[in-house]
């Protein structure tokens, strides 16, 4: 397993600063966002799909900091009921793929997607409940009539460009959960994976090690962020919180710098479960903690990732 950090964390930096950061920090790997169809700060998705000069300029940059791309990430509701936004989307996925084809880089990071409830729909609906009977009738429809067609779709697609996808179990999309995550991939196949992000699995009361076990060979990314359930509020609104994140203060859960949520020996069961179920990609810290700052948040998660991770992904039993 690598370290690395998802580019996007760098807001406002020069790129050369924040891969300098990150390789000063301990990274190893870098994951770049196509969001806005803008690329690493300095580049425009479709100049690097059109231009190989270009494209082998932006690898040697980060070839120059002693690092390497990770993967692609291009978070999205391709589903949206709104079909300018679906198609939106829907075109920056697939440029995203072609671009992480003509890079060699194996994996692009994405959601699922969540549809509306029926055909004439403007906004998306995040089902969580099964009683209303409304509800398990709109599961039903969204899941036959939008998602497996949609990613039974992008799974062809993905198949030809060399390319898989790692979907990012998310709050608001029809892919929230390990369950889900493999109810896709058993339907489409093994061209759709997990991105396993446990910041969006603790507040769920997800557990998120055996959340590990149960996906298996099905994990394609990690993103490294930790969450913490605030519980001087949680009696005011449970879990299923709606107020922005600026009002941090009043939310019932956070995300956090890793070990902020959950200590080094939860993080050392967390990476030692990754080894065991074979997963030897990207350790990818994504900061979003409102305390700290971004700079200081990559440093920590990167040192604690040094500290809990084997230094190799090999398995030995010399003393048999």
């Amino acid at each position: 397993m690598k370290r690395g950090t998802f580019l996007a964390c760098y807001e406002g930096w020069a790129l050369d600063d924040a891969l300098a950061h990150l390789k000063n920090s301990g990274g190893e790997v870098v994951e770049l966002g196509t969001f806005g169809r803008s690329v690493a700060m300095d580049y425009q998705l479709d100049d690097l799909l059109q231009k190989p000069a270009l494209r082998a300029e932006l690898v040697q940059r980060v070839a120059d900091h002693g690092l390497q791309i990770s993967s692609l990430s291009c978070h999205g509701n391709a589903l949206h009921p709104q079909i300018e936004i679906a198609e939106t989307q829907i075109a920056l996925f697939d440029d995203t793929v072609r671009l992480a084809a003509a890079l060699e880089v194996d994996t692009v990071v994405d959601f699922s997607g969540c549809p509306g409830d029926n055909p004439d729909a403007i906004y998306p609906n995040w089902v969580t409940c099964a009683w209303p009977d409304d509800y398990p009738k709109i599961l039903q429809w969204q899941w036959n009539e939008r998602i497996f067609p949609y990613w039974h779709e992008k799974v062809r697609f993905l198949e030809r460009e060399g390319i898989r996808v790692a979907i990012e179990m998310h709050p608001g999309m029809a892919v929230y959960n390990p369950r889900d995550l493999l109810r896709l991939r058993d339907e489409v196949g093994p061209a759709v994976g997990a991105n396993l992000d446990p910041s969006h699995l603790f507040w769920q009361q997800i557990d998120v090690v055996g959340a590990i076990r149960f996906l298996g060979d099905a994990i394609y990314h990690v993103h490294m962020k930790d969450s913490e359930v605030r519980r001087a509020n949680t009696h005011q609104v449970g879990v299923l919180e709606t107020a922005p994140f600026s009002a941090w203060r009043d939310r019932a859960w956070l995300y956090r710098t890793l070990g902020h949520g959950h200590d080094e020996s939860f993080w050392r069961a967390f990476v030692t479960t990754l080894k065991e179920v074979g997963y030897t990609g990207t350790l990818s810290v994504e900061h979003e903690d409102v305390l700290i700052g971004a700079a200081d948040g990559i440093e920590k998660a990167l040192e604690l990732i040094r500290r809990v991770s084997p230094a190799d992904d090999g398995f030995n039993t010399w003393w048999e």
